[in-house]
């Protein structure tokens, strides 16, 4: 068996960020690196590039490197980054000098660490290749796409969001408003108080929710959470699917759907509110507690090829809860049916991207 390699160390991550970027830029220009520096507001910096264009004009990109992307220290670095560029450029003032602008790397960067630095003014890189530079004078643009995932999980706790219980966890997190504690919001989930604490360990590792001393749920952020979720769940494998066909139609059988005695819950496109409609519905996507009575009741027939019905057994019955009702149908609730969205096939995700621009806009129409 293969040992997984150790995680970079902050000198290691420093070597692979500034080749990765000096590799990056034009042959023209000069890259050099200084490690180390003293800077005006008396902290060292980790590393300052320089790149020089071929005109002379020069960017200083000043580089803070933290062993680990969770909430506190990549808050460190955006404080410490803050205030070394606003020195630097202090120092410049009225001189015509360099830019300064400041760079976060670390060994990963995930994509909410990613959203937070670039919200803050600030580069990235990381050295599974997630780099952004952007700089107007002289102009520098980089951007490469590395891992979404954590080649390097923490030790303890759940790493990743598979399986029954993390989903229940995550669709409380998801449907109920914070703030809220631990223990209220496990049992409104039906899962144990450990089993969400771990699912928050996780998020709040990764920068996706706050937490108050005593281990309050403060905030949320409840698309980037779906995103994540995204990454380990998946409509058509994390439940099992079985195509059928509706002979006379989607209205047919949405009609069969209302008169019938099998519990059942719509999602896809058909669940999609008119305000955040793409096309119209061609796929229906419907949980049952037991598919195939509800085919029976419903005149679907069992397809490999030309399915307009999707039937899933589901991956936890939490598909059936805070359920919503429309035109006598039952949808999955919100926060269901924008992951399926996200994770389903053909235009779906274009129709998830829809629906979670809705879902921001109404808020209170979702979130309990």
């Amino acid at each position: 068996m293969i040992s997984p390699q150790p995680v970079p160390t902050e000198l290691e991550v420093l070597a692979t960020v500034e080749r990765s970027i000096c590799q990056r830029i034009p042959d023209t220009w000069r890259c050099d690196t200084y490690r180390e520096l003293s800077s005006a507001s008396r902290n060292r910096i980790d590393s300052l590039l320089t790149l020089t264009s071929p005109d002379g004009t020069r960017v200083r990109v000043v580089i803070e490197v933290k062993a680990a992307s969770t909430t506190l220290p990549l808050n460190t670095a955006i404080a410490q980054l803050t205030r070394y560029t606003e020195a630097m450029e202090a120092e410049d003032a009225g001189s015509g000098g360099s830019r300064t602008v400041g760079l976060v790397a670390a060994p990963y960067l995930s994509p909410s660490a990613r959203k937070k630095i670039t919200a803050a003014g600030f580069a990235y890189a990381d050295t599974t290749g997630n780099i952004r530079l952007s700089v107007d004078q002289p102009a520098v643009f980089l951007e490469t796409q590395g891992d979404d995932r954590n080649p390097w999980p923490q030790p303890t706790g759940i790493k990743s969001l598979k399986g029954s219980a993390a989903g229940a966890a995550v669709r409380a997190l998801l449907d109920f408003r914070p703030p809220i504690g631990i223990r209220d919001l496990a049992a409104r989930a039906g899962v144990s108080a450990s089993t969400l604490s771990r699912v928050t360990d996780l998020l709040d590792n990764e920068d996706l929710l706050a937490r108050g001393p005593t281990g309050t749920i403060e905030s949320a952020d409840w698309s980037g959470i779906l995103r994540r979720w995204a990454l380990d769940y998946s409509v058509l494998t994390s439940n099992a699917a079985t195509s059928f066909l509706a002979p006379r139609g989607l209205d047919d059988l949405f009609a069969h759907l209302r008169d019938t005695s099998e519990p059942f819950a719509v999602s896809g496109s058909a669940a999609v509110p008119v305000e955040a409609k793409v096309a119209p519905d061609r796929l229906a996507t419907v949980y049952a507690e037991r598919p195939d009575e509800l085919s029976i009741q419903t005149g679907l027939r069992r397809v490999d090829q030309g399915a307009n019905c999707l039937l899933l057994s589901p991956y936890d019955p939490v598909v059936f809860k805070r359920t919503r009702s429309d035109r006598g149908l039952r949808l999955v609730a919100f926060s269901q049916l924008a992951v399926d969205l996200i994770t389903g096939p053909g235009r779906a995700p274009a129709e998830a991207e829809e629906l979670m621009t809705w879902m921001g806009r109404s808020e209170d129409a979702w979130r309990i």
